[in-house]
């Protein structure tokens, strides 16, 4: 798979962003280094290789019993939110609604 600028555009219609016209170049690139680099690392022959083993304290930790604790107080963490209204954080808007178009 090569990473071209109609890939790189059909990305930013999927994400939902916009790149500055220097910007394609550089991402462009970067990612097609990146697929190429996956794409080895597929041809790669694991037959006969051995699963890897988590270490103990990693096995314990994902298997630790899962129990109730208390939480964070929302007055206080809001008060660091860049942004809060009636007790929630308020974000910029990311998905448009139907009747805007």
């Amino acid at each position: 798979m090569t990473i071209d600028k109609k890939t790189i555009e059909h990305l930013e219609r999927l994400a939902r962003i916009t790149l500055r016209d220097d910007e394609v170049e550089p991402l462009t690139r970067e990612l097609d280094r990146i697929v190429r680099f996956v794409e080895k690392l597929q041809s790669v022959d694991t037959a006969g290789v051995e699963t890897a083993k988590l270490a103990p304290q990693a096995e314990e930790a994902r298997l630790r019993t899962d129990e109730a604790q208390a939480g964070l107080e929302r007055d206080r963490v809001l008060e660091q939110a860049p942004d809060a209204m009636k007790g929630c954080f308020r974000v910029p808007r990311v998905i448009e609604r139907h009747d805007e178009h």
